[in-house]
């Protein structure tokens, strides 16, 4: 029989989950993480310091998803850029944040938005995995990328993403 003089693990459990719904946490802490997918990073060549990696990130949470920054352990600089074309002129724009509203997906691809990897010290072996964070107003998720060579396919329902285009500026 439940005596309820005093205070049962099941009224401490209710109370604490009335408490987080009142302070309005419930969001934060039953919050739908995003879904991320088709991640790799382009294995470069010798001397090079520079590569790019692709991801997909599905927002399955009801609220947007702000990317405020990206960063690893292994890379020195990693920033967030698009691919584009000015004055026939193929360049790099950087972003400072992408945006992904609730519902929505964004793909990190060869041409378009992508992450630069910069000032890399070392190469990066294909074959490998490297991890990185994703900074987002959600929290940080972190994120295993496979290092592939370039024009290889990877994961389900890939792009053949080619090499990059020796003409970008970054």
């Amino acid at each position: 029989m439940l005596n309820l003089a005093t205070p049962s693990i099941f009224m401490k459990l209710l109370q604490s989950l009335a408490l987080i719904y009142s302070l309005g946490l419930s969001q934060l802490v039953f919050a739908d993480l995003p879904m991320i997918s088709d991640m790799k990073v382009m294995a470069h060549p010798p001397g090079s310091t520079v590569t790019a990696g692709f991801l997909t990130i599905n927002n399955i949470s009801t609220e947007p998803l702000v990317i405020t920054g990206v960063s690893s352990d292994t890379v020195t600089r990693i920033e967030m850029h698009e691919s584009v074309i000015k004055d026939d002129v193929a360049t790099m724009d950087k972003h400072d944040e992408l945006s992904i509203a609730a519902g929505e997906k964004m793909e990190l691809k060869h041409g378009g938005l992508h992450l630069m990897l910069m000032d890399l010290e070392s190469p990066l072996m294909l074959g490998s995995t490297l991890a990185i964070t994703l900074h987002t107003n959600q929290g940080d998720i972190e994120v295993k990328m496979p290092v592939v060579k370039p024009g290889m396919k990877h994961g389900h329902g890939e792009e053949n993403v080619g090499t990059p285009e020796p003409s970008m500026k970054h």
